[in-house]
């Protein structure tokens, strides 16, 4: 619209032409439109939360109704559970009366007769039924004038039979072996349905008193040896938990038929029938994880238990199920089973087989742990010449056939099982590195045997581990810190190198300041080494020519050690036997040292103290330029072995 369309009194003149106009934008009005607009978007946003914040919190109404109700159903299911039990037990208990009130024989309430004692296994007996007594025979008790004949008398286990004369002393020629029963007990006052028991006679020599056994609505009978133990504790498992406990109790025993096959004892079979592995009381066995008391060895292995994992198939009716399959199948028998005789593709396995879970679980582990070949084309054989239905399978078998799934994938892969630290291995292998857990380096030499272990180090029992490569043991908790911390603190450069020097100096340096008990702590608080904060274990990587005992233990405490008084104490009892070696003597001689430092009052003195300094203080000289600076790729060695 052109400017000239407005007149002098500011309104809009017609359009010429008689055309229609439209008003011109108004940027206020925009601005308001969008506002609104804003604002209605903003309600409904709002609205929309509102929504959902009412669905969230009838969904956690709901939830805590679900709660509710999961509770109430938990305390449900406790409660019928103990009812379960009671019941049980009252079942047990009713059996057990049942079973006494119906012995054979029926009532007898006869007046008793005299006793005229054991003829024998098959001679006759007075008041015997046949001519021929049993081998335990009830006395009936008296009944008090004026009771019915008939009448029933009520006899519980709670209440005691009425004791009898003691029978006549046999003669040689008629001896037979006694009855055995539990003396008669005093008959309880207040019964007016037995009368006054006579005393009891004095009972011959190699005789047994026979007592009334205990019976309900008054029938006699011999008693059964499941009769008398009524004080027996009730069992409540059932014949399959108590055959599957059976089965699990065999775990961790050496397996006779590995033992006879001459097939390789793998790592797993070494470690599996070593000490530590049925939970010996041991300390240093809270570093495992939640719930693992060490008598379950799967939880640190790579495989499962095989006797956990397998125990249904090692019951009767597995082995019944076996035999019926076989039976079916053995039309199919066409000539003698094949054997694995090629030593040059077996090896140690050739002319074996394998009958036992145990072997079973040695031969996966040869396999798919250690990737050995001849146990590869063992399992692959075993599997193969099972497939034929007419072979009858041993329960190791059948483990491998309930196994090869998963294991052929890994065999096709050429892969094997990542080892963990606690993997059972041949020698001590790689340290971990200096970040690791307490846990990890307890389980590391765990995972080792007892004779890689280095020299001096103690079992969880305190005493010193066996130099034995084929045994498994459970490590001292803080012998394996202090080792763990003396690798990684103490250098150890390859001999080649032309700064070896300096390690044999801050060794020898190292072990006369554990050497002398308490030496340690004392530079340690004169410096106030602990204050400063801890770092990662590192190798001492500064030269040793003026090297002091302010140097290792400023350098020790910072790095790992600390004021940890465990850890001091078996750093002090390895300075101590690596000192005794050093010197010809037996590592555990208490004997004072012949030579500097001799013990603590000698380096404790003023002049001593005057040299503590503050850690920033210490002169530590340049890093030795080298490419010895890391622990990575270090591998287990002795620390003591050149000694």
């Amino acid at each position: 619209m052109d400017d000239d369309s407005y007149n002098d009194e500011g309104s809009v003149d017609e359009p010429r032409g008689g055309g229609s106009t439209s008003h011109p934008a108004n940027p206020e009005i925009e601005g308001w439109k969008k506002a609104f607009k804003a604002q209605q978007d903003l309600l409904d946003a709002r609205q929309k939360e509102m929504d959902l914040r009412g669905r969230l919190a009838s969904r956690d109404r709901k939830l805590d109704d679900f709660e509710r109700t999961v509770r109430s159903l938990t305390g449900e299911r406790d409660e019928l559970a103990t009812e379960i039990t009671r019941l049980r037990n009252e079942l047990a208990q009713l059996q057990f009366h049942q079973a006494a009130s119906h012995r054979p024989g029926g009532p007898s309430f006869r007046a008793p007769q005299p006793d005229q004692g054991w003829r024998g296994r098959g001679g006759p007996r007075s008041g015997g039924r046949g001519g021929h007594a049993p081998t335990h025979t009830p006395t009936p008790p008296t009944i008090q004038p004026g009771a019915p004949p008939n009448e029933d008398t009520e006899m519980t286990p709670a209440e005691p039979a009425i004791p009898i004369a003691a029978p006549r002393q046999p003669t040689p020629a008629n001896w037979g072996p006694p009855a055995h029963a539990p003396a008669p007990a005093p008959v309880p006052p207040g019964n007016p349905a037995i009368a006054t028991p006579p005393p009891v006679a004095p009972v011959a020599a190699n005789t047994v008193a026979n007592p009334t056994p205990r019976c309900r609505r008054g029938r006699g009978g011999p008693t059964t040896a499941n009769d008398m133990e009524v004080d027996a504790p009730f069992d409540p498992r059932t014949d399959a938990e108590k055959e599957m406990d059976a089965i699990l109790e065999l775990r961790w025993l050496p397996d006779d038929a590995l033992e006879s096959s001459g097939q390789p004892k793998s790592t797993w079979y070494k470690y599996w029938v070593s000490d530590i592995s049925r939970g010996e009381a041991l300390e240093g066995m809270d570093f495992d994880e939640v719930g693992d008391d060490d008598r379950e060895f799967a939880v640190d292995a790579l495989l499962q238990d095989p006797y956990a994992a397998f125990k249904e198939g090692m019951t009767a009716a597995a082995e019944a199920k076996e035999s019926l399959r076989v039976s079916k199948n053995k039309s199919l028998v066409t000539g003698p089973m094949d054997k694995a005789t090629s030593v040059e593709t077996y090896g140690k396995w050739a002319g074996t087989t394998i009958d036992s879970v145990v072997q079973a679980h040695n031969l996966r582990w040869w396999t798919v742990v250690e990737g050995d070949e001849h146990a590869k084309n063992f399992y692959k054989f075993i599997v193969n010449l099972h497939n034929a239905p007419c072979w009858r399978r041993s329960v190791g078998v059948r483990y491998l056939f309930k196994c090869v799934a998963a294991d052929s994938r890994l065999m096709k892969s050429g892969q094997t099982y990542p080892r963990t630290y606690s993997t059972p291995r041949e020698g001590l292998g790689r340290y971990p590195p200096s970040t690791a857990s307490a846990q990890d380096i307890w389980r590391f030499f765990r995972g080792a045997p007892a004779g890689s272990w280095p020299e001096g180090m103690r079992m969880a029992n305190g005493e010193c581990a066996p130099r034995d490569l084929e045994v498994y043991r459970a490590p001292h908790r803080y012998d394996t810190l202090a080792f763990f911390l003396l690798w990684h603190l103490v250098p150890q450069r390859p001999r080649a190198s032309p700064h070896s020097v300096h390690d044999d100096r801050f060794r020898t340096a190292a072990m006369e300041l554990f050497s002398v008990e308490g030496w340690y702590n004392w530079l340690v608080s004169g410096g106030e080494y602990h204050l400063v904060p801890s770092r990662h274990p590192i190798r001492y990587p500064y030269p040793t020519d003026d090297i002091s005992p302010v140097h290792v233990a400023a350098w020790f405490a910072v790095h790992g050690v600390g004021r940890d008084e465990q850890i001091i104490h078996c750093l002090e009892r390895w300075g101590r036997r690596a000192r005794n070696q050093g010197l010809g003597r037996t590592p555990d001689n208490l004997e004072p040292w012949p030579t500097e430092p001799r013990d603590l009052a000698s380096v404790t003195t003023p002049a001593h103290s005057a040299l503590v300094v503050k850690f920033d203080d210490i002169a530590w000289g340049e890093v030795l330029a080298e490419e010895h600076t890391s622990n990575v790729d270090d591998y287990g060695t002795d620390l003591l072995e050149d000694e």
